[in-house]
């Protein structure tokens, strides 16, 4: 334990293997063990040094030797290893610690989904006393459907499929009060037992009704702007058939302007997916075959541009359902919006050792600052037109797929983006 050889230690005094200041706390409880009447032995805990240098704890039972007069006669010592020990308490008391101070609720399950604790953000928050917590099945506080919810998960933490799940949930207060929770629980497992969940919880409810009130919104906003926008198309195409040269050209700038309106609101709409609530949900996807599909559409809708592809025979990458609109508004971007009566598009798929690079280099003027910024950091100056919306949609959908985007100027003109995504298992 100390390292030491017994020929070491005997004869030598006990201070050589105790800490500084152990051998006088030792020497003080040997004398009340020497005057007391009733004891005769005693356990502490005391830090004891080895050879090396090194500190280890000890519990240590002191034992009081007397002669046959019951006079003072010696001391023995029984020594245990307790360091691991004293660690894994110091590490239990840090995570105590932790717990109780964070402003999130926490708690424990047993097996049975009862509470076996519950930190003091979680008593704050619900209103409920933790005596009334504790022992109680979490159907206390959460919704029917929250526990079924949970209830499934907790399933697939038993019996080993997952060691963590998050869902959202609804827990009632002690006055009555529905809140909403994204939760996240880990399993706990002893000697290789299911013996519960921890489960932290984030108050999510004022941000669903901020989430709601939008959509709504949104859904206003687009039903009416598509519909005046309509209208306004309408009544401009008649005036640019009817009307004086002068006064066509004024309408003909009104339709523009009316028709790039309704690409905003539809560009919106088409990615509306990578906001919700399960955005970062991700599927594998084949970026060959999409990036097939995507430039044989576009070669039909605009024949006088030239769009190369070179790509394996399958890439399969994990990446966000909108995948495919984004890599369209890439291709699509670098078309119409080139300088050049004949543009020059070539799209390319590359496997690397964990991701896959699709990369888009044009001909054209190249990406002014803001549409630059809209690609690599979600800038919301360029928001305003509908390039620069789209663009800022296209870095949503890679980022939610954990991927990225890269821009470089193309030679000897034009630009080049690069998506990477993360390998997908095709088998």
């Amino acid at each position: 334990m100390l390292g030491y050889d017994r020929e070491e230690l005997l004869g030598s005094h006990a201070s050589q293997t105790m800490a500084e200041g152990e051998l006088e706390r030792g020497q003080q409880l040997v004398g009340e063990l020497v005057e007391s009447d009733s004891r005769e032995s005693e356990v502490i805990d005391m830090e004891m040094e080895t050879k090396s240098g090194d500190r280890v704890t000890a519990s240590v039972n002191f034992v009081v030797l007397t002669d046959d007069d019951g006079t003072y006669d010696g001391l023995m010592g029984v020594v245990r290893d307790i360091t691991e020990r004293k660690q894994r308490e110091r590490e239990l008391e840090r995570y105590e610690t932790i717990v109780e101070t964070t402003t999130e609720p926490i708690y424990l399950l047993d097996a049975d989904e009862r509470f076996v604790r519950v930190n003091d953000a979680m008593v704050d928050e619900l209103g409920y006393d933790r005596e009334t917590l504790l022992g109680s099945h979490v159907s206390t506080v959460t919704t029917e459907a929250g526990v079924r919810r949970q209830e499934t998960l907790v399933a697939e933490l038993a019996a080993g499929d997952r060691e963590q799940a998050s869902t959202e949930i609804e827990m009632t207060t002690a006055d009555g009060t529905r809140r909403r929770y994204d939760i996240s629980l880990g399993a706990i497992h002893e000697n290789g037992r299911f013996e519960g969940t921890v489960v932290t919880a984030h108050d999510v409810t004022d941000l669903r009704e901020h989430q709601r009130q939008l959509s709504v919104l949104d859904r206003v906003l687009r039903h009416n702007v598509r519909n005046k926008m309509s209208v306004v198309l309408g009544h401009a195409s008649d005036v640019v058939t009817r009307a004086s040269p002068e006064v066509a050209r004024r309408a003909e700038a009104i339709e523009k302007s009316a028709t790039e309106l309704l690409e905003l609101s539809d560009s919106a709409r088409a990615f509306e997916s990578v906001f919700a609530d399960d955005a970062r949900r991700t599927t594998t996807v084949d970026a060959a075959e999409t990036a097939r599909d995507v430039v044989r559409e576009l070669r039909l809708e605009h024949p006088a541009a030239e769009i190369r592809t070179t790509l394996p025979a399958s890439a399969p990458v994990c990446a966000h359902e909108t995948f495919e609109l984004a890599l369209n508004e890439l291709v699509e971007n670098a078309v119409v919006h080139s300088d050049r009566p004949a543009p020059t598009v070539e799209v390319s798929v590359t496997e690397r050792s964990d991701v896959v690079e699709i990369r888009v280099a044009d001909d054209g003027p190249g990406l002014d600052e803001t549409d630059r910024q809209a690609l690599l950091r979600g800038a919301e100056s360029p928001l305003e037109h509908t390039q620069g919306l789209g663009l800022w949609l296209v870095r949503w959908s890679v980022e939610t797929a954990d991927g990225s985007i890269g821009i470089d100027d193309n030679d000897p003109c034009g630009t080049v983006v690069t998506v990477r995504l993360p390998t997908a298992d095709d088998g």
